[in-house]
């Protein structure tokens, strides 16, 4: 009897482990992808092209505006940090693109918060408000009228 006890415990132990850091109610970000439309808290002049690319995949956050950067980002309810930063190519572009590059890097190693719509992105931290559009609209999102916000 007790043995039964411990193992349904250690399954109950391995399921909510299982579950992942995001929580019941926290929006998943993994799978997709956005495209950089406003910052605000900070000046920077975004360019139409190339356009500015944010995406979640493999458990990594990829930012693309002159530089690939990628970085392993962990989430606590509607919270995200790349605590050990990015990496990525190192090329020399226009000064605009490389702001952008370095503020993105700055903003998520400090963390940010977010809140998902069905199209759309909002990433906050450190006095900055950074507004994405979706870029996988082919994917599963959202019903346009739920919101999830932390």
């Amino acid at each position: 009897m007790q043995s039964r006890a411990i193992f349904a415990t250690a399954v109950c132990l391995f399921v909510t482990a299982c579950a992942g850091p995001q929580g019941a109610d926290a929006p998943g970000l993994e799978g997709t992808r956005w495209q950089l439309k406003s910052v605000s808290g900070r000046t920077l002049t975004i360019p139409e092209k190339p356009p500015i690319e944010l995406s979640f995949m493999d458990s990594r956050v990829n930012f693309h505006g002159c530089n690939a950067q990628s970085g392993r980002y962990t989430q606590e309810g509607t919270s995200l940090r790349v605590a050990k930063g990015f990496v990525g190519t190192r090329m020399s572009c226009e000064g605009a693109l490389m702001a952008i590059d370095d503020a993105a890097a700055a903003l998520f190693e400090k963390g940010v918060t977010f809140k998902l719509q069905a199209d759309g992105l909002t990433v906050q931290g450190n006095g900055e408000t950074w507004r994405f559009e979706r870029r996988d609209k082919d994917k599963a999102a959202p019903p346009p009228d739920l919101e999830y916000a932390g």
